[in-house]
C-alpha cells in the first residue's frame, strides 16, 4: 500500500486563432537538455525508516541529484515537495516542483530507493497560447531522442528494450496532446516479458522528453529449456475447448450509429475465446494458465440518480414522437406500483425509506422503461452509507437489479460454504425465474465471484438453441448471513437464429489460431501474495484488432462484429517520392490518414468528397479502427458544421469547396461575412462571387491555400495531394481548440 498519494493535476489546453507557425519540416533544436540548477525547498526530510528497511538506500538528497542530472526543471518552478512511496515490492522518493501560485506547471518524477534509477517523470508546462497541430520534431527525430534517453537511465537495461515501432503514429488530432509517445519493450533470451516496458513522451514542436515511466519486474525468469512447441500447444487450446459456440450482438458504442448498424443488432453465431484462462496455456504443465482469482468487490450499481425535470406555464405543442412516448408512459406502472413490485422479493430492513426515484430508458434500442428505485437509511447521525438499489420493469413489475448495502457490522465469526451459498441463490432465482430457471447454465468461467467465505458470487448464462449467450444471465451474490444482497437480470427480447449451417470446431480452431497465432511469453501472477511469480505461457496474439469468428462463414471478426479492415497504423506511401507536397503527404500518412490505397496514395487522382471528409474527421478526432459508414460520415460532418443536406460523396471537390470546407474545419467561416477588407492577388478575382472573393483571400493569406499563384480558378477539381498539402497548411495554423 502507498503510504503517500499526491493529487492529480487535471488541466485543459484551449487553442486560440492565427498565430506564425515554424514551417513544417524545418530541423528543431534536438540538443537532449540537462539539469540546471533551479531554486528548491526541501519540505520532507528522509524518513528513518527507510534507512533501517533497505540499507544503503538513496537519500533524498541524491534523488534530488539524479533526476536534475537527466532533466531539466524549469526553472519558475522554485516549490518543492517530495515523499516515500511503497508498493508492489518497490520502494521511491516522489520528487514534485511546482510554482507559488501553481500556474507555472509542475514536474514531478519518482526514483528507486534501493537502485538509484528514475521509475518515472511527469513534466506539464502551462502554455495556454495558441499551437500548431503540425509537428516541428520529425517522428524519426524523436525516436533518436527516446532511443538516447533510455540508454542514458538504462545501461543495464537498455540491452533487453526492443522498441515497439508499431506503436508509433504522429497525433496530430485535436483530442491528444502533442506529444509522440513511444514504447520499449522488454525482452528475455528472446521471449516478450508482459507488463515489462519502458514509456516515453516526445514534445512534438521542443523534442523534450515531458513523460518518462519503466515498468520492470526485478524477479528471476524462468528457463525455456523443457517446454511444450507451440502444436502440443494449440492440441491444448483445441482440447479445452477454449474456442467457443456463443451467440453475440453487438454493442451500441457510437453516439451517431448509423440506422444500417442499428440493425445489424441482431443475435449472430459466433466462436468466441470463453475460458478461464483468455486462452493462456502454460508452457511448462501443458495446461490452461489459470490465474488465481483476486478477492472482488459487488458489481458497482447506480443509486441516487436525478433526471432534471422543468415546467413551464406556456402551452407547447407535442412533437409525434414526443405524443407517442406520452401515450407509452401511461401504459406503465406508476411509483407506488413500482416500489411493491420491488418489495415482493426485497426485505426492507428497519430505518430505510425512499429517498429518489426515476424512471426512463436504459437503452434507445430495447425501448423498455425502468423504474429506478433508491432506499436510504435514516440514523441519529448525519452521514449514513447504508443504501438498496432496486431496478423494475415499468411495464410487467418484473425485477431486474437490485444491490444491497445494509452497513450492519458483520459478524466475523460467521461464514458459509461455497455449496450452501449456491443452493441459497438457485432456490432464489428458480422462485424469481421460474420459467428461465430451465434456460440457465452455470458459469464455471465467471470471473465475478467473490471468493467466500464471507460472499459468493454465481453467474448463470442462457442457453439458447444449445448455445450460450453469455451477455444473456443471471447473477445473485450471497452473503455469509445466508441473504441475497444483490440480484442482476441481463435477457434479450431478440430472436436467435438456428445453430445450423456452421463451420466444425475445428476448423474454427484452426482459422482462429491462424489469425491469433500462440506466442510464447512471460506472465506474472501474485498467488495470493505481495510477491509476483513469473511464468512461461502461450497466449494467443493480438492482431489487427482479430476478435472472434462468424460461425458460418468463418470471417474474422472484430470486437463490434464487423470484419477485419486495416487497422490504424503509421503509412510509409511509395508513390510520392520527389512530389511537391511529399513531406505534406507523409506527415498525414505517419497520422494514419488518407490510407485508402494502402501503401500507395495516388497523389494526382481527384479526390473525392468521401475521402476528404474522412480526412478532415480522422485529423479532428483521430484514425477509426473501422471505415465510417456513409450515413454516419455525412452525420458526423454535419454535427461539426461542415456540411448540410445530403452531399453525393462519390463526387469531386473544387477547389472552392475546399477552402470553403477547411475555413469551417477552423470555424472561422463567419468571416466570409465582412465586407471591404480582403484583397487577393489572383488575376481571376473580377470573375469572383463576394462569397469566393473572401473564401480566396482568407485562404490566402492563412497560407492555406494559393493555387498556382495566378488564379484562385474556383471550379478547380481538387487532386488529392492538393487536398493533403491544404489540410496540413490549414493544421500548421497556431489556434485556440
Amino acid at each position: 500500500m502507498k503510504t503517500r498519494i499526491y493529487p492529480m493535476i487535471s488541466l485543459a489546453l484551449a487553442l486560440t486563432l492565427l498565430a506564425p507557425v515554424k514551417a513544417f519540416g524545418e530541423e528543431a533544436d534536438l540538443a537532449m537538455p540537462m539539469g540546471v540548477p533551479s531554486k528548491i525547498e526541501v519540505h520532507q526530510v528522509v524518513p528513518a525508516s527507510v534507512q533501517n528497511v533497505v540499507p544503503g538506500a538513496v537519500s533524498l538528497k541524491q534523488a534530488i541529484v539524479i533526476v536534475k542530472k537527466n532533466f531539466t526543471v524549469p526553472a519558475m518552478l522554485t516549490e518543492f515537495d517530495s515523499g516515500y512511496e511503497a508498493y508492489n515490492q518497490t520502494q521511491v522518493w516522489r520528487l514534485q516542483w511546482s510554482s507559488k501560485d501553481n500556474t507555472q506547471g509542475n514536474f514531478t518524477a519518482t526514483v528507486d530507493v534501493t537502485t538509484g534509477e528514475i521509475v518515472s517523470m511527469n513534466r506539464w508546462d502551462n502554455q495556454p497560447g495558441p499551437v500548431s497541430r503540425v509537428p516541428t520534431v520529425t517522428l524519426t527525430q524523436a525516436r533518436q531522442i527516446g532511443q538516447r534517453l533510455i540508454n542514458r537511465l538504462l545501461p543495464d537495461k537498455a540491452s533487453s528494450l526492443q522498441a515497439n515501432e508499431d506503436y508509433m503514429m504522429v497525433p496530430i488530432n485535436n483530442y491528444g496532446q502533442q506529444r509522440y509517445t513511444m514504447k520499449w519493450d522488454r525482452f528475455h533470451q528472446g521471449i516478450p516479458v508482459d507488463g515489462n516496458q519502458a514509456t516515453i513522451e516526445i514534445d512534438m514542436q521542443t523534442g523534450d522528453p515531458v513523460s518518462y515511466n519503466l515498468n520492470w519486474h526485478n524477479i528471476k525468469l524462468p528457463e525455456s529449456a523443457g517446454i511444450i512447441s507451440i502444436d502440443q500447444a494449440a492440441r491444448v487450446f483445441s482440447n479445452e475447448n477454449m474456442l467457443t459456440l456463443q451467440y453475440f450482438v453487438p454493442q451500441r458504442i457510437r453516439p451517431l450509429m448509423d440506422s444500417s448498424t442499428a440493425n445489424s443488432r441482431q443475435p449472430r453465431l459466433v466462436y468466441a475465446l470463453h475460458h478461464p484462462s483468455g486462452g493462456a496455456i502454460d508452457a511448462v504443465t501443458g495446461k490452461p494458465f489459470i490465474q488465481p482469482l483476486p478477492y472482488g468487490s459487488a458489481l458497482e450499481l447506480a443509486k441516487n440518480q436525478k433526471w432534471a425535470m422543468s415546467g413551464s406555464a406556456a402551452v407547447a405543442v407535442l412533437t409525434p414522437a414526443e405524443q407517442t412516448e406520452i401515450d407509452s408512459s401511461l401504459k406503465l406502472l406508476n411509483q407506488e406500483q413500482a416500489v411493491q413490485a420491488a418489495l415482493k422479493w426485497i426485505k426492507l430492513p428497519e430505518g430505510y425509506t425512499l429517498q429518489s426515484s426515476n424512471l426512463g430508458k436504459q437503452n434507445m434500442d430495447d425501448g423498455t422503461s425502468y423504474w429506478n428505485l433508491n432506499w436510504q437509511k435514516q440514523t441519529q447521525s448525519k452521514s449514513s452509507n447504508g443504501y438498496i438499489w432496486a431496478q423494475v420493469d415499468a411495464q410487467n413489475g418484473e425485477l431486474i437489479s437490485f444491490n444491497l448495502n445494509n452497513e450492519e457490522p458483520s459478524d466475523v465469526n460467521k461464514t458459509i460454504s461455497k455449496d450452501e451459498a449456491r443452493k441459497l441463490a438457485e432456490d432464489f432465482i428458480k422462485r424469481l425465474q421460474a420459467q428461465r430457471w430451465p434456460e440457465l447454465r452455470l458459469d464455471d468461467n465467471s470471473n465475478d465471484a467473490w471468493n467466500g467465505p464471507l460472499n459468493w458470487s454465481f453467474t448463470y448464462y442462457r442457453m439458447v438453441n444449445a448455445v450460450p449467450y453469455f451477455n444473456n444471465s443471471v447473477n445473485v451474490t450471497v452473503n455469509a448471513n445466508s441473504e441475497i444482497i444483490s440480484y442482476n437480470l441481463a435477457w434479450s427480447k431478440a430472436k436467435f437464429p438456428p445453430a445450423q449451417g456452421l463451420i466444425a470446431r475445428d476448423k474454427a480452431n484452426s482459422i482462429f489460431l491462424e489469425a491469433a497465432p500462440l506466442k510464447l511469453r512471460y506472465a506474472y501472477t501474485n498467488n495470493g501474495s505481495d510477491k509476483s511469480v513469473a511464468h512461461l505461457v502461450y497466449l494467443p496474439e493480438e492482431k489487427d484488432g482479430f476478435y472472434m469468428l462468424d460461425a458460418k462463414s468463418g470471417a474474422k471478426l472484430n470486437w463490434e462484429g464487423n470484419k477485419l479492415t486495416s487497422q490504424p497504423r503509421a503509412l510509409y506511401f511509395n508513390d510520392i517520392k520527389d512530389h511537391y507536397a511529399e513531406q505534406e503527404i507523409s506527415l498525414l500518412g505517419q497520422a494514419g490518414i488518407m490510407g485508402e490505397y494502402g501503401d500507395s496514395f495516388h497523389p494526382e487522382e481527384k479526390i473525392t468528397l468521401r475521402s476528404l471528409l474522412t480526412a478532415m474527421l480522422n485529423a479532428r478526432a483521430g484514425v477509426y479502427g473501422s471505415p465510417l459508414k456513409d450515413e454516419e460520415l455525412i452525420n458526423r460532418c454535419k454535427q461539426e458544421g461542415w456540411i448540410t443536406g445530403t452531399p453525393q460523396l462519390d463526387g469531386s471537390v473544387t477547389r472552392e469547396q475546399l477552402a470553403g470546407l477547411l475555413l469551417r474545419y477552423l470555424k472561422i467561416e463567419y468571416l466570409l461575412d465582412i465586407k471591404d477588407i480582403y484583397q487577393v492577388p489572383y488575376h481571376d478575382a473580377k470573375t469572383m462571387s463576394p462569397q469566393t472573393y473572401a473564401t480566396a483571400a482568407i485562404n490566402w493569406g492563412l497560407g492555406i491555400i494559393r493555387a498556382d499563384g495566378k488564379n484562385f480558378d474556383a471550379g478547380h477539381q481538387v487532386t488529392r495531394s492538393e487536398a493533403a498539402a491544404a489540410l496540413v497548411h490549414m493544421l500548421s495554423i497556431k489556434v485556440r481548440q
